[in-house]
């Protein structure tokens, strides 16, 4: 990626990849080999980040046995990351057991869940299932394979609490730190500029293929349930569009594609649903009480509006269980169906695929050309 300058921007790692970099220190540590940076694997197959260690230390526990802790510095290359230059940390401790077994907990300066809705259960520790299942594999890859050993593994944040404030995790409902999170172990430096560049190259070089149709998906999860479900078009159909729904929308009509297949999560599909054309987070928030709104006018009960509309995100309400959500997510489907064509003045056919948080094909929506 590169910004209006043409300079190339850095990329940085996530704050999931450093504890599973921290764990894998303090493992090695624990055996004898104090690396001074360790290898982690990426998420997906997309290689390894190495990653320095900036401490280690030995800690004597009350029953005579010791726990090592590590940290590592968090590196947010040239993305505008508030956890830049952080501490995060991870304390092992380690005993001989009958079958490996590996527990991960969070410590000081990681958030705890409080409000449903979230990839994490309520009251649980605020480390996402990747970074999770990262830092396991990593403790695991680092442990002699002449016996079993059961590890616990403390993840921890300095001054993280402070950290969070300036953070969503309070609106969310995390509190006491930051969140552990990350599903790709990397992260890519933002500019709108170069995004929207990035978009209308990937679209042109579509038409160019003279392809008809075009996949715009909300990241890089939502593009591949896509390809999987539409494994007969070219490549080059598919683009990351992120936030910029209007800019995408325009720019496929404007090359003239027929076709204009949007994919994404509940949460987009609102933004979408509440005619946002920009939907990053700092342009606006979900309004939970436009949602709500909207429920009332479609003849959802009292009770179900009352919940949307104190709702902690969307992914509360999409998973809330109750019978009238499917009868709301239509009713927000057809809005953000409605929205787009009227964006592009229906020059062009839409479809909106909607995938659940377990990755299956929720709803697809249509809509046809006008002209």
């Amino acid at each position: 990626m590169r910004t209006e300058a043409q300079k190339k921007l850095k990329e940085g790692i996530t704050t999931g990849t450093c504890a599973a970099a921290a764990a894998a220190a303090a493992v090695a540590a624990y055996f004898g080999r104090f690396p001074r940076a360790v290898g982690v694997a990426l998420p997906d197959g997309a290689g390894k980040m190495f990653v320095d260690v900036h401490s280690t230390q030995t800690l004597q526990l009350p029953d005579g046995g010791k726990a090592i802790s590590a940290t590592v510095i968090k590196y947010a290359g040239d993305d505008p990351d508030i956890t830049h230059g952080a501490q995060i940390g991870a304390r092992v401790s380690i005993v001989a057991n009958d079958s490996n077994e590996i527990k991960v907990r969070g410590g000081p300066g990681v958030g705890k869940v409080t409000r449903p809705g979230l990839p994490v259960p309520v009251g649980a520790s605020a480390i996402n299932p990747v970074p999770r299942k990262m830092i396991a594999q990593e403790v695991a890859k680092r442990l002699p394979k002449d016996k079993c050993y059961s590890v616990s593994v403390e993840i921890f944040v300095k001054d993280g609490a402070l950290l969070s404030q300036r953070t969503l995790n309070p609106r969310l409902g995390i509190v006491g730190g930051i969140s552990i999170l990350g599903t790709t172990g990397i992260v890519k430096p933002f500019s709108a500029r170069s995004y929207r560049d990035t978009i209308d190259i990937c679209l042109r070089s579509a038409r160019a293929g003279d392809q008809k149709t075009c996949v715009l998906s909300t990241g890089r999860r939502s593009e591949r349930l896509a390809q999987a479900h539409y494994p007969r078009l070219d490549e080059r159909c598919f683009v990351q569009i992120a936030d910029f729904f209007f800019h995408a929308l325009k720019t496929a009509v404007a090359l003239g594609f027929a076709q204009i297949v949007l994919v994404g999560f509940f949460g987009k599909l609102c933004k979408w649903a509440m005619n946002m054309m920009y939907t990053h987070a700092a342009s606006g928030h979900t309004d939970f009480g436009y949602l709500s709104r909207l429920a009332h006018e479609t003849g959802r009960s009292e009770g179900f509006c009352a919940f949307v509309s104190g709702a902690n995100n969307a992914r509360h309400i999409f998973t809330a269980g109750c019978q009238e959500v499917p009868l709301f997510v239509e009713t927000i489907g057809q809005k953000a169906l409605h929205n787009a064509g009227n964006m592009i003045h229906h020059a062009a056919a839409v479809t909106i695929c909607l995938w659940d948080y377990d990755e299956r094909l929720y709803k697809k929506w249509k809509s046809t050309a006008l002209r």
